[in-house]
């Protein structure tokens, strides 16, 4: 946990600095009435290129359907496609991989912005902007696993 600016600096810094970064594709979709009503679902599928020492590829995929207790909600409805880029806070591409929790802020006309932060539970975080083609508005939350994709180690 952060404790104070100083903390939260040296985050930023190690963000900016001291981390590996993805750029991939990406496409989602999401639909639903809240974290409250079990009615909504949705999913996403993304392939990453990570710039570590050995370059290796990942694929992250999750889903969820709130109607059959398969965790996650959705309050509005998106879909989208387009490329993403993502900022790690570690330097070992090991990990990004596994399960993460996420949240997800989706807004689109014809043009598309998204934005995922995500969070394991070992404590690596992932900021991850997306754009690309897109309609709808949504907030989501939701895990997904990432594992290593073709041409990866």
């Amino acid at each position: 946990m952060l404790g104070g600016t100083g903390d939260l600096a040296r985050s930023a810094y190690t963000l900016a600095t001291a981390s590996i970064m993805g750029v991939g594709d990406t496409v989602s979709g999401d639909y639903g009435a809240g974290p409250f009503l079990p009615w909504g679902q949705g999913a996403t599928l993304g392939a990453s290129h990570w710039d570590n020492p050995n370059h290796n590829n990942t694929v992250t995929y999750g889903s969820f359907n709130s109607g059959s207790g398969r965790g996650g909600w959705s309050f509005g409805a998106h879909c989208s496609v387009g490329f993403q880029n993502s900022f790690s806070s570690t330097t070992d591409l090991n990990n990004v991989l596994g399960i993460f929790h996420n949240i997800n802020l989706n807004a689109g006309g014809l043009a598309n912005l998204s934005l995922t932060v995500s969070w394991s539970d070992s404590g690596t975080f992932v900021v991850t902007p997306q754009y690309g083609l897109g309609a709808g508005a949504s907030i989501s939350a939701y895990d997904t696993d990432t594992i290593v994709g073709r041409g990866g180690r």
